[in-house]
Order: C-alpha cells, then structure tokens, then sequence
C-alpha cells in the first residue's frame, strides 16, 4: 500500500513543477509502479475536503506548538514554514494536487 501525490493537470505552472518535482501525473506513477515490476489492484483517491482536513491538521500542528512555545528561538522559522506552507496549499495545492492509495501487487 502506497500514498503518494499526483499532479491533477498536465499543465502545471513551471515553477511548481520545479519546486515539486517529486510529484508525476498519476500515469506517470502507473509507468513507474509498471517498470518496478508491480500491479495497480486498487486506487483510493483523497476528496478535496479529505485533503484540506490533511493539510489543515498539519497548520493546526504548528499554530499550536507556536502558541504553547511563544520565546523559543525557532519560532520565526516555524512561522515561515506554515505561512509557506498555507501560501502554497491555496495558491497551488487544491487545484494541482491530488493525494491516493495505491495497492500494489508484485506478480511473477
């Protein structure tokens, strides 16, 4: 079983394609999976409000340790982050990403 992003459009903004360049069309992860010698048995897709809840936990996470840790000296960077972190997600993420489980079968 495997998660894995995907991109939802062929055509992505070049510098998102740059930053995220870990991230392939979902027929490029099928070719993958392929040359790796693996079958597709089941593909579950993420909603984009399944996806908010995950990226939105995740703010949540840093919103709190910021809050319970108001004088640490990392605060400015974990600020940085989340802020790059939200800014990407509403400018990019809900219209060019998609999340989905992969079940992945090796057959002989």
């Amino acid at each position: 079983l495997l998660g894995e992003p995907y991109w939802l459009k062929d055509a992505v903004p070049p510098d998102l394609a740059q930053a995220q360049a870990e991230i392939h069309s979902e027929i490029g992860l099928l070719d993958a999976f392929r040359q790796a010698g693996l079958e597709v048995e089941i593909i579950l897709h993420s909603s984009v409000d399944e996806w908010d809840r995950y990226e939105t936990a995740n703010w949540h996470g840093l919103v709190k340790w910021m809050v319970e840790n108001p004088g640490h000296p990392d605060l400015p960077d974990v600020r940085a982050h989340l802020h790059e972190s939200q800014d990407e997600y509403m400018r990019y993420g809900r219209e060019y990403f998609g999340w989905a489980l992969y079940l992945l079968s090796q057959t002989l």
